[in-house]
Parts: structure tokens; C-alpha cells; sequence
């Protein structure tokens, strides 16, 4: 299971060890005792526990299913409790960047899937790849006489990158590659920085001719 982004929450109801009420507005009035369920003409509003202070916040807490924000607690208090995992709750002030809320309520399904729970139809719903792992760069090595007399064919038009090169006192740095078999001009551009924050560009090119 995946760590959600507010970590470790301050408390965690598994429904299954609780009694299996007709919608989750009973679940939260009959045992979540750190959230208050207001109604105030005809709309619900939940009041997150505010533990460090030791009282309830004024104003409503972020509420997400499955990582979703929902603003719409009517909604979430009609849901049913068969479909809920988990309830997690951090009932403190918390700060995300720019934005601050007064306590967490995340609700998790078993498939993590919103199953069942229809959207805001206003809402805009996007894939994205998230966080991606550090790439590795693929470069061919001619170091033994097997891989120098291989007659597979290298062309490659990327010939080299270099996330991170050190450099002296001086500036320098060395760096080595291998050109490919794809005859042709070959643009190379550095970029970098120096400890005052200040960043250089410079750009070169050279040529790949026949193969001697």
C-alpha cells in the first residue's frame, strides 16, 4: 500500500471492525468520533478534531476519496460504508505548500477505484505519468575485441548525456563517447552553473564521417 502524502495519519478506522451501517453519515455519528457531522440548511458539513488545541476546527477539513477532493459532503455522507476500506484522519493544521487545511478526512476503497461514487460534473479528469525514476542512458562500449568487430549496426542520433559532470577549479571537466554509424552534423550543448547560482550555455558541433 501506498504512502499517502500526508503520511502517517492521527487515526485509522478499518470499517470492517465496525458495524456495517446503511451509509457512512451513521458510520461517522455512531464511532469517528474525531469529526463532527453539522447540517445546516439541508447541507452537511463535516468539523475535523483539532487535537494539538484540543477542540474541534471552525471550518472544514479537506475531504478525499481515494486521493480525490470532494466538496460535496452530502455526497460522501450517502456513500456506502460496504464500499469503504478505511477512514484516515489527521485532526491538526496542515500545510501543503501554499494551501492549509484544518484536519484531513481521506476514505479509501478496496479497489481504490472511486467505485460507485459519481463525480462533479464539472470536474476535470487527466492522466499523468507522476514521478518517474532517474533514466539511464543507453551508450554502446567497444572495449573488448568481440564488441569491436561487431557488425551490428549504431545509429543512433542521441550520442551522449551527462545529468551531472564535476568540474575543477578551473571550469574543466572530461567526458568521452562513442559516435554512432549515422553519418551527419552533430549539435553538442553544455549547460551548467556555478556556486554564485550563475548559469552558462554554450554550444559546438562536429562531424561524422566514414568509417576508416
Amino acid at each position: 500500500m501506498k504512502t499517502p502524502f500526508y503520511g502517517v495519519p492521527d487515526k485509522r478506522y478499518k470499517l470492517r471492525e465496525y458495524t456495517n451501517f446503511p451509509t457512512l453519515e451513521e458510520s461517522f455519528r455512531e464511532f469517528v468520533i474525531e469529526v463532527l457531522v453539522r447540517k445546516k440548511y439541508q447541507s452537511s458539513h463535516f468539523f475535523a478534531f483539532d487535537k494539538p488545541n484540543n477542540r474541534y476546527f471552525e471550518t472544514e477539513p479537506l475531504v478525499l476519496i481515494d486521493g480525490v477532493p470532494v466538496f460535496n459532503t452530502n455526497k460522501i455522507l450517502a456513500y456506502s460504508p460496504s464500499l469503504v476500506k478505511q477512514i484516515d484522519l489527521l485532526n491538526r493544521k496542515y500545510f501543503y505548500g501554499p494551501f492549509s487545511f484544518n484536519g484531513i478526512v481521506s476514505l479509501s476503497t478496496y479497489a481504490g477505484d472511486l467505485k460507485g461514487f459519481e463525480l462533479d460534473p464539472n470536474a476535470i479528469i487527466f492522466d499523468y505519468e507522476g514521478v518517474q525514476q532517474q533514466r539511464e542512458f543507453f551508450s554502446p562500449v567497444y572495449e573488448t575485441s568481440a564488441q569491436v568487430n561487431s557488425r551490428l549496426p549504431d545509429f543512433r542520433n542521441v550520442l551522449h548525456w551527462a545529468p551531472n559532470i564535476n568540474t575543477n577549479g578551473q571550469g574543466k571537466g572530461n567526458v568521452s563517447f562513442y559516435t554512432s554509424d549515422k553519418k551527419g552534423t552533430y549539435v553538442g550543448v553544455v549547460q551548467g552553473m556555478n556556486q554564485q547560482g550563475e548559469i552558462g550555455v554554450h554550444t559546438f558541433t562536429f562531424k561524422v564521417g566514414e568509417a576508416l
